[in-house]
C-alpha cells in the first residue's frame, strides 16, 4: 500500500464515522481541517522534502566526495567544490524518474530476458 491509499482509507473511515454518528460543528470543522492535511499529503513530494533538505540551502556530505557541497532546487540536484561553479547533477534526472510508470509483470520479464542476453554477448 503506497501513502496516497493509505490516506484515502483513513479520508474513507472518517466518512464512514460522520455518516454514521452526530457530529457537531466544531467537530466537522476539525475533520475538514484534517482532510485539508491529508490533501496537501497527497501531492508528491519533492527531492528537497525526500533528502528532509530546505530548497537552495547547500549541504555538504563525504557520502558524495570530500569537500563537496550539494543544494536543490526546483527538484534538481547540483553540486560544486569551493572556488567552482554549481554543477547540474546529470546522473540522474530527478523530475523525469518521479514520471516513471509502473511495469507490468510481462514487461519485467521482456526487459530482464533482453539483459540477461546483453550481459551473455558481453561475456563472451
Amino acid at each position: 500500500m503506497n501513502r496516497n491509499e493509505i490516506i484515502t482509507g483513513i479520508q474513507n473511515d472518517i466518512n464512514k464515522f460522520i455518516e454514521n454518528y452526530t457530529i457537531y460543528e466544531e467537530e466537522r470543522e476539525l475533520f475538514e481541517r484534517i482532510f485539508d492535511v491529508f490533501e496537501e499529503l497527497k501531492k508528491p513530494q519533492s527531492l528537497a522534502e525526500f533528502l528532509g533538505w530546505e530548497e537552495d540551502v547547500e549541504y555538504a556530505t563525504d557520502f558524495i566526495f570530500d569537500g563537496y557541497k550539494c543544494k536543490v532546487i526546483n527538484n534538481i540536484l547540483y553540486f560544486t567544490r569551493t572556488g567552482f561553479d554549481w554543477i547540474r547533477y546529470g546522473a540522474l534526472d530527478f523530475s523525469e524518474i518521479k514520471q516513471a510508470k509502473k511495469l507490468n509483470r510481462r514487461n519485467q520479464l521482456i526487459i530482464n530476458e533482453k539483459l540477461k542476453q546483453i550481459i551473455e554477448e558481453l561475456q563472451k
